[in-house]
């Protein structure tokens, strides 16, 4: 799966982009960019993709990107609010002198930011949820001391797990973004269907060998691991948004027995179908 690569402008007034975001829906746009880059969603829900790793996320979730991380963000189709998101997007270069052991003080940031190049969710605390809310507000040497406090204070105090496997290394290049999102698509769109590396490829005009090659180089997964994200992701999708029985989950999904179903799952979000339901039943008040 190749990445565009997006090219990011600061303004002259500013070493860095702070700003928030809202749109109808966040849609699947596969990309990377060798900036530093810190998204807290503050409303929505859908799946995000970080280099390897496919998982939900939902308001309040906060992601540390390092540079070159391929990755995006794609909303829930049920979703009927807008998505919003606060983005900062900062160069590595503004912490590179720590690497030469001037500015100590950045030596921990600058190893953070080491780590993230795998991507991580950062467990957030209110302190750090607020103040990220609040720097698209600061202006000048206020917002700059902010984007540092901010990195500082997940240094000490956020608890970070790493998304994109160890071994990732994604052949990173500007071109066949159209194709893998449409490749995409296509999964998304067939998800109920069997799946076989021969139909996918013939459908999108390249041979089994060829077509495997390509997605295992650049998405670090098989066809068959990546499509069984995708279903375990419209599973939780289904799990928190309908009050079908599991086992109808499992088949809409696209698995095509519930043992299977109830394996992949426990491996791919460390707990059962029926507790995932419930967890999420707890956290989010049901409509009216």
């Amino acid at each position: 799966m190749q990445a565009v690569h997006e090219r990011i402008q600061t303004s002259e007034n500013s070493s860095f982009r702070c700003f928030s975001i809202e749109l109808a829906e966040f849609k699947f746009l596969w990309h990377f960019h060798p900036e530093c880059e810190l998204t807290l969603i503050t409303e929505g829900r859908g799946k995000r993709y970080i280099g390897d790793s496919i998982e939900e996320y939902e308001a309040g979730d906060l992601v540390l990107l390092g540079g070159g991380v391929p990755h995006t963000w794609q909303s829930d189709i049920d979703q009927k609010k807008d998505q919003k998101a606060i983005v900062l997007q900062f160069s590595e270069d503004l912490f590179q002198n720590a690497q030469k052991g001037t500015l100590i003080e950045f030596q921990n940031i600058a190893a953070l930011l080491q780590k993230a190049k795998r991507g991580a969710v950062i467990r957030a605390d209110r302190d750090l949820l607020r103040a990220v809310k609040k720097l698209p507000e600061k202006k000048g040497v206020e917002r700059l001391v902010g984007l540092y406090t901010l990195l500082e204070h997940i240094v000490e105090k956020g608890e970070m797990r790493l998304l994109a496997s160890e071994g990732f290394r994604p052949e990173l290049a500007a071109s066949d973004q159209e194709l893998f999102d449409q490749v995409h698509k296509y999964l998304q769109a067939n998800l109920a269907e069997t799946l076989s590396i021969d139909s996918v490829a013939a459908a999108h005009h390249m041979t089994s060998s060829t077509f495997r090659r390509f997605f295992k180089r650049n998405s670090g997964k098989t066809m068959i691991e990546y499509v069984n994200n995708l279903r375990i992701g419209k599973s939780c999708e289904l799990l928190m948004g309908t009050e079908l029985a599991v086992i109808e989950v499992a088949f809409r999904a696209g698995f095509a027995n519930l043992s299977h179903f109830n394996r992949m799952f426990l491996r791919l979000r460390s707990m059962t179908p029926t507790h995932y339901r419930a967890l999420h039943t707890q956290r989010r008040p049901r409509a009216k």
